[in-house]
């Protein structure tokens, strides 16, 4: 997905989606399932502690913490949920969700 320019972009204020068999808001006609979309951003580590991450998607996603995959919740499939958990210190790590 890096190597391609977007077609389009969106400033989204949280990343809940409801599940939908329709064209996502902002996409034209056709990209119904034809998509992909990666959201950056960081977490706050407030203590020392271990913390669970999660994804619920339909038809793939990833998730990055400092360039390392957590959550590997990929491939074509209704909608599931995975966890993983990890222990952290108080340094906040870097996010990288990827959502296709």
């Amino acid at each position: 997905m890096r190597s391609r320019k977007a077609s389009v972009n969106r400033l989204d204020e949280n990343m809940t989606f409801q599940s939908t068999g329709n064209n996502w808001y902002g996409l034209p006609n056709g990209w119904r399932d034809r998509f992909s979309a990666i959201w950056p951003g960081f977490v706050y580590v407030p203590r020392k502690g271990t913390y669970s991450f999660c994804t619920v998607s339909d038809d793939g996603s990833l998730l990055y913490l400092n360039g390392k995959l957590l959550v590997n919740n990929d491939g074509l499939r209704g909608m599931r949920r995975i966890c993983k958990s990890r222990a952290f210190n108080q340094m906040p790590p870097a996010w990288l969700l990827k959502w296709k």
